[in-house]
């Protein structure tokens, strides 16, 4: 998510990036923002890591 905030890359490049649909990544930033005291557990499995450049 961190990156979906911070790169400044739409939404859409990012969730292709990490291999995660666009509605997934999206309800993920939606639920960080709803508690954004409490760290996500979720973490992105290996098949999710953006392709070498």
């Amino acid at each position: 998510m961190r990156v979906a905030l911070t790169s400044g890359l739409p939404r859409k490049q990012v969730a292709a990036d990490f291999g995660v649909g666009f509605s997934t990544l999206s309800r993920w930033i939606q639920q960080d923002r709803r508690n954004p005291e409490k760290p996500s557990a979720r973490r992105c499995p290996a098949s999710c890591r953006p392709a070498a450049a």
